[in-house]
Parts: structure tokens; C-alpha cells; sequence
């Protein structure tokens, strides 16, 4: 082997290791940012649950309303048809 081809195989190796360090650096900060990922998407999540908990007991009194409208307003429905078949049948229609 000659001094030439010494110096090639010198400069692939000098290259190869720094190509090594580089690759490292690129595998660790993928690293870092899948963790960062993952604890960025368990934040929104958690926030998103403690925001329904906190929550919660609100929306469970407005569906109490609402059921408690919708069923008020069922039987006053209930009652104006009754009222009007009633009327209906007490009074002749005249032709």
C-alpha cells in the first residue's frame, strides 16, 4: 500500500467518524423531540380532562334543566291538545 492510498483511507475514516458524530447528534435530538411529542400531546390531554371535571358539574345541572324545561313544556303541550279537543267536541260547528 502507498502513501496515497494511505492518506485516502485516512481521510474516509476521519470522514466516516465524523459523519458517526453527526448521525449520533441527529438520533438524540430525534430522541428528545419524541419526548418532547409525547409529553407536549399528555399536557393537552390532561388539560382537556381536568377541564371537563372542573366542568362537569355545571353541564350535569344544565341537563337537569333542560330535561326538566323539555318535560314541562311536554305537559303543557299534553294539556293545550287536551283543551283543544275539548273545546272541539263541546262546541257545534255550524254549515
Amino acid at each position: 500500500m502507498n502513501d496515497d492510498d494511505k492518506t485516502i483511507l485516512q481521510n474516509v475514516l476521519k470522514m466516516s467518524e465524523e459523519n458517526n458524530k453527526m448521525l449520533k447528534r441527529i438520533e438524540r435530538r430525534y430522541l428528545w423531540s419524541s419526548v418532547g411529542k409525547a409529553i407536549y400531546w399528555a399536557l393537552i390531554i390532561m388539560a382537556i380532562y381536568g377541564s371537563y371535571y372542573y366542568v362537569q358539574p355545571y353541564l350535569g345541572r344544565a341537563l337537569d334543566m333542560y330535561n326538566t324545561a323539555s318535560s314541562q313544556l311536554q305537559k303543557m303541550q299534553n294539556a293545550t291538545d287536551l283543551l283543544s279537543n275539548t273545546v272541539n267536541k263541546n262546541i257545534p260547528i255550524k254549515r
